[in-house]
């Protein structure tokens, strides 16, 4: 076959002759293709103009990058970077610090940035708290724009922690061995177990220990957010404990004591409530925190034995307030106090009798008018009766053994009493009969 003949024989050879031999206006179906093509170019015309007569859709604005930094106790940076074709001038940081109202710091965007810096040895933060922040400002079209909540934990980043988890409970340890941080998990989980059983109380949440490698080490942290104290710090608003306690063979010890004691307090705080916890007498929120020591400490008992015996006990009407006020010995002793007069009501009471107390104090009731309430004796009873317990040695007594007690401690501690009224009294007495004496000589017959 030719390459004309091939030509006919396609469609585009046919309609070629045609038109050459000019029959096309006796061909109906080629006069409908031909208006179609007309159809298809002007829709190509209109789709054209409409694409240029019409605005480009912008594409969407990039978002501008946060960023934060800090030093816990030194310095804080907070950062807002925007892209370059971006034209902001100004924009409003929101800082809430532990769940308060947020502070409000309206920043200038100097070279697409907006930056606050913040002095924590100056402005602190609280420790070991959330904080979260967030950043607005006028978008292009006049809008408010409001970018992501950001939250972090102020954590002593000083330090690289170690961790270990249990369910809620989180040992976090800078320096020691292994098997003290299991040991550390195990006395936290087994005397949480015990105080929440024995005083009824709710479950904790995530509780988190920090256990620092040394003293100076926690008091320098505690210093660097404006707390200072001893050897151990709780803060119950976040289940937060701090402790101080060297990687030593010793540590074992340590950890039996403070472990349990700062989670009786996180323990009464959720109970009680942040005013029933404020209301509660120091000597019993001490006391109970003592009692669930699981390794209690021997200087008590001595500085109780020897304050009974040199007639030094320091009355409990004066460990309602906290220590603070006490120096030196006298620290011990109230520790010692504390101990031993909630050792008796616990004995005496029982825990339903403790929990009653300590509902009393979470409804506002002072320190003798709580005991009051529960017991049905006003705190100076209650302190004489502790005592006679004490003189027993925590034995109980029959009542004509108990009276006489009472009235042995009474008849001591007026002793100083009396003798101060003799010696003031005596001479008076002594000059009043010599007067009588002289002014009436006996007469003689």
């Amino acid at each position: 076959m030719t390459t004309s003949q091939k030509m006919e024989a396609s469609g585009c050879g046919r309609s070629s002759t045609a038109a050459q031999t000019g029959t096309v206006g006796d061909r109906p179906e080629l006069r409908g293709g031909q208006l179609l093509r007309r159809g298809h170019l002007v829709w190509c015309i209109l789709i054209f103009l409409s694409s240029w007569l019409m605005p480009c859709p912008t594409l969407a604005q990039e978002a501008p990058e946060t960023a934060h930094s800090y030093t816990f106790g030194q310095s804080a940076e907070f950062t807002l970077r925007f892209p370059p074709a971006a034209a902001v001038e100004e924009v409003q940081l929101f800082l809430r610090i532990a769940g308060a109202v947020p502070e409000i710091h309206i920043l200038t965007v100097k070279d697409g940035v907006a930056r606050y810096h913040r002095d924590l040895r100056a402005q602190p933060f609280l420790p070991f708290q959330q904080i979260t922040y967030w950043w607005e400002y006028e978008g292009g079209d006049g809008a408010p724009v409001e970018t992501t909540e950001t939250t972090f934990l102020n954590e002593d980043n000083r330090l690289r922690w170690q961790t270990r988890t249990d369910g809620e409970l989180t040992i976090k340890w800078v320096s020691g061995s292994t098997e003290l941080l299991v040991a550390a998990l195990d006395i936290a989980r087994t005397s949480l177990e015990e105080i929440t059983t024995s005083l009824h109380s709710p479950s904790l949440g995530p509780v988190t220990i920090y256990i620092y490698p040394s003293l100076p080490d926690l008091q320098l942290a505690l210093r660097l957010s404006g707390y200072e104290w001893l050897g151990g710090e709780a803060i119950p608003e976040v289940g937060v404990i701090l402790l101080a306690i060297p990687p030593t063979p010793e540590a074992i010890i340590q950890l039996q004591q403070d472990i349990p004691h700062e989670l009786t307090h996180l323990t009464l705080y959720r109970q009680l409530g942040p005013q029933g916890y404020a209301n509660l007498p120091c000597w019993l929120n001490e006391g109970l925190a003592v009692h669930f020591e699981q390794r209690p400490e021997a200087a008590y008992a001595l500085a109780l034995k020897r304050a009974r015996q040199e007639n030094t006990l320091l009355p409990l009407a004066d460990l309602c307030p906290p220590f603070y006020t006490l120096r030196g010995e006298q620290v011990l002793l109230a520790y010692a106090e504390s101990q031993s007069a909630t050792g008796y009501l616990q004995q005496t009471y029982g825990w339903s009798g403790m929990r009653v107390l300590l509902d009393a104090y979470a409804d506002g009731l002072d320190c003798s008018s709580g005991l009051k309430r529960a017991v049905g004796a006003e705190l100076p009873t209650v302190e004489r009766a502790w005592r006679v317990w004490l003189e027993q040695e925590g034995q109980p007594t029959e009542e004509p053994q108990r009276i006489w007690i009472m009235g042995h401690i009474a008849l001591r501690d007026l002793a100083p009493w009396l003798l101060l009224t003799l010696v003031i009294v005596l001479p008076g007495v002594w000059f009043f009969i010599a007067t009588r004496l002289t002014s009436h000589p006996p007469s003689s017959e």
